[in-house]
């Protein structure tokens, strides 16, 4: 029994564009609103709800040359019902923001090869969906498109793709393993934040952003190839035990405040030569950090970058690629006497650490 269509469903559908059809059967408790279903009419789309109510099919639908645009599934089409199941057709491209969003009973869905872009908020909350092809079509993937997917425990990402957006997996608490295509290397901010059961992210490089893994508590490696390693990337990923950040000799390299704040997991750290500062509590509360190996000319926040790693034992200092002269007047040099009661402020409750080796000399510093 079809229960109503609301207001505006089929506007700006003039009669010389009008390809699509909407079949509903049994919706008394779908909780489908037509209202965004078809914002104009470039959408050209059927929609079909299986007489359980819990399936929905979206066909493509056009008898008419489309310039290859494809079907269009409209801004929040489907936001907030209760779907179990979607089944997307051949022929629809685009899946705009927010189009399942909160669609909190959504198990499944099926993407075509033609889909090749997933908007902003697209399965934003669907904390109940555990599978989603993602096909090799697709080249973008929108901020949040997939936070707080609870139930998803695996993401193959496309060849396609260069990046992930900022948020696309927050808060996937389900989330066990990403695998990328070697190409993609940016990750946005906050991409992975809240992913508690992540453990792998692939071998290849990552460039990360602010809070890219914050508190990714099971994640065990990452090999960093970049720039910057933004504030509190890494923050309390608590099993991370291997880290390997690539040298570049022709670009300067940062480590931004709380990067690697409470990865308790840390044993040791080579700190690349290129790396020219080191921010607050960088490396604070990585209570097994044993060894440190840093570029003897290098900028430090004052506060607690080194803090509260109480098993550290080892520092030593190598000369780096770049001089005191690049840096100008803000480097410390871990060889002057006169910069030695800075290391009370960046080795705070190191106790166990009593001396630096410092391009082959020992200075003691206790």
């Amino acid at each position: 029994m079809l229960c109503g269509v609301s207001n505006n469903a089929f506007a700006w559908c003039s009669t010389d564009f009008f390809p699509a059809r909407l079949y509903v059967q049994e919706t008394d408790s779908s909780g489908i609103d037509a209202t965004n279903v078809y914002s104009d009419s470039d959408s050209k789309i059927d929609v079909i709800i299986d007489e359980n109510q819990k399936t929905l099919e979206i066909l493509y639908n056009s008898k008419e040359e489309d310039n290859g645009i494809g079907g269009i599934i409209s801004d929040f089409a489907f936001c907030e019902t209760e779907i179990e199941n979607v089944v997307i057709d051949e022929g629809i491209s685009k899946i705009s923001d927010g189009a399942f969003e909160y669609c909190e009973n959504l198990r499944s869905i099926s993407l075509p090869e033609t889909v090749t872009y997933i908007g902003d908020y697209a399965f934003c909350g669907c904390k109940n969906l555990e599978s989603i092809n993602i096909p090799d079509s697709v080249t973008y993937i929108g901020i949040d498109a997939f936070a707080g997917c609870e139930s998803l425990t695996e993401i193959v990402l496309p060849g396609s793709m260069t990046e992930i957006s900022e948020g696309t997996f927050w808060g996937c608490t389900g989330l066990r393993t990403v695998t990328r295509p070697e190409s993609l290397h940016k990750i946005g901010k906050y991409a992975f934040c809240g992913c508690s059961s992540l453990e792998d992210i692939g071998s290849s490089s990552i460039t990360g952003n602010r809070a890219s893994f914050k508190n990714c508590s099971s994640l065990k490696n990452v090999y960093i190839q970049a720039y910057c390693i933004y504030d509190s990337c890494f923050y309390c990923c608590t099993s991370l035990a291997n880290v390997v950040i690539a040298e570049n000799e022709e670009n300067a390299c940062e480590i931004e405040k709380r990067a690697f704040y409470g990865c308790a997991s840390l044993t040791d750290i080579i700190i690349p030569q290129n790396c020219i500062f080191l921010g607050d509590e960088a490396f604070y509360g990585c209570t097994k950090l044993k060894n440190i190996m840093l570029p003897a000319y290098i900028i430090f926040e004052y506060n607690d970058v080194f803090g509260n790693c109480p098993d550290i034992e080892s520092v030593t200092a190598v000369m780096g690629i770049f001089d005191y002269d690049y840096l100008d007047d803000w480097y410390w040099d871990l060889g002057t006497v006169e910069d030695l009661d800075g290391y009370i402020d960046i080795f705070k409750h190191c106790d166990k650490l009593t001396e630096i080796t410092y391009c082959g000399e020992i200075i003691k510093i206790k």
